[in-house]
């Protein structure tokens, strides 16, 4: 399960997860959350105590859905900050934004905590030259 908030003021749009997550989650996640208005949002997504249903086969067909709708879509250049809790998600979220990064579309990175996710979501030094 997918918890969304979104703060059109700062353009933010944050992902709590909870529970089993699984690629229905994401694909729906996607489908509602990365609208033409909101792709030059950043994304806060914060793994949370969720247990991942997932294979990277099926991990890495999402990330091309989402790279070949972000390309298309996309105007400007906006951020994706994952917080995973333990090794598993790490691993996850590092074969995600791997995966992300070889579309060039977004910038990814995975942190161990939200605060240093929201200051490097928050800082200026965008890298448009991925």
């Amino acid at each position: 399960m997918i918890t969304v908030t979104v703060d059109d003021e700062t353009k933010l749009i944050t992902a709590t997860c909870s529970g089993t997550l699984s690629l229905e989650d994401l694909n729906n996640y996607l489908s509602t959350n990365w609208t033409d208005s909101r792709l030059e949002y950043d994304e806060l997504f914060e793994l949370g105590d969720a247990m991942a249903a997932l294979d990277y086969g099926a991990l890495l067909i999402h990330c091309t859905d989402a790279s070949q709708y972000n390309s298309r879509h996309l105007v400007g250049r906006s951020r994706s900050a994952i917080v995973a809790k333990d090794r598993v998600q790490t691993e996850l979220a590092d074969f995600y934004r791997a995966s992300m990064t070889l579309h060039d579309v977004r910038d990814v990175e995975v942190f161990g905590n939200s605060t240093d996710a929201i200051n490097w979501l928050r800082s200026d030094d965008r890298d448009f030259n991925c």
